[in-house]
């Protein structure tokens, strides 16, 4: 319990290497997760953060083969079906920017992550 209710905030850095790309994209995002108020079901929100450590390794590594990304916003609404204890409505909506990547080929990628997503999340729970 906090000033938010039951809720959970951290700093997570995450990395993906998307296909096509010979590059890594590293995130940092500040996390918050709390329960909704009406108690049915809970928000998971994530803003792109970068703190002095990861400024300082951005100017260092302009030529390397990590592109530093940002998840500027990121929702996530999870809601249970009625009726069935198994089963779950998850809204999941994510503004990205990651620098040198063409728009063809991030709506690509885009495309790709969001049912990859699905399909390791069924994984990881079946």
């Amino acid at each position: 319990e906090g000033p938010f209710g039951k809720s959970v905030t951290k700093v997570m850095r995450s990395s993906s290497n998307p296909p096509v790309l010979n590059r890594t994209m590293e995130f940092v995002s500040l996390l918050h997760a709390q329960e909704l108020h009406d108690q049915t079901g809970f928000i998971i929100v994530t803003r792109a953060v970068t703190t002095p450590k990861d400024k300082q390794k951005q100017k260092q590594t302009t030529s390397s083969s990590v592109l530093q990304s940002e998840i500027l916003l990121g929702v996530n609404l999870i809601r249970p079906i009625d009726g069935d204890p198994n089963r779950c409505l998850m809204i999941n909506v994510t503004q990205i920017r990651s620098p040198m990547i063409p728009m063809i080929m991030a709506n690509r990628i885009g495309t790709s992550a969001a049912a990859n997503f699905i399909k390791d999340l069924r994984t990881a729970l079946s």
